[in-house]
């Protein structure tokens, strides 16, 4: 099933390198040790720097980490100094799409001309248990991913709308939310 669906990163200076870091966790696990009263983030913190929870969280990891995959395919110019227009862009039929499932706390990168021929995608396989919740995901993935982007006409609007929507989410949050959300979801394109 996929999180997130087929893309190349746009508006990056070319043949630069795309990092990417992730880390999975049972939220599940943090829900029910902060319901005891303690604050959920200090849980967070003490689960990831606790000698005996962060021997857990990497035990929990390893059973996990084929729950998310990241899968690439071929398309040429789909970014790039050749890119082509969206609608002109063709997926390699000669070279099927390849998953790769990447344990927790890693980090891989999309190298050089990488984003300009190809597209990815984000995986998470479902579980099943005796035929019920078939679509429940025993993991919640976090990811961080780090761009180089090229100065251009969309580059200032975005960053323009990113520090108002931080500078006045103390004064509109609620209402603010739906748009910073489209907003970040525009830059993520």
């Amino acid at each position: 099933k996929c999180t997130v669906l087929w893309h190349a990163d746009s508006s990056l200076e070319h043949f630069s390198t795309i990092p990417v870091y992730q880390t999975m966790f049972d939220l599940n696990n943090f829900q029910s040790k902060s319901s005891s009263g303690s604050q959920q983030q200090g849980h967070v913190h003490e689960h990831v720097h606790g000698h005996a929870d962060a021997k857990a969280g990497m035990s929990f990891a390893k059973k996990h980490e084929h729950d998310w995959s990241v899968a690439l395919r071929v398309t040429h110019n789909a970014e790039g100094p050749k890119q082509k227009r969206l609608g002109d862009i063709s997926v390699e039929k000669e070279s099927p799409p390849v998953a790769v499932t990447l344990p927790s706390w890693c980090a891989y990168y999309l190298l050089d001309d990488h984003n300009h021929h190809r597209q990815h995608t984000v995986l998470v396989h479902t579980s099943s248990n005796d035929g019920a919740d078939a679509d429940q995901v025993t993991t919640t993935r976090f990811s961080s991913t780090h761009r180089l982007l090229r100065v251009g006409h969309n580059v200032h609007d975005m960053i323009r709308k990113c520090r108002t929507a931080v500078d006045n989410f103390h004064r509109n949050g609620s209402k603010r939310w739906r748009s910073e959300q489209i907003t970040f979801g525009r830059a993520e394109e």
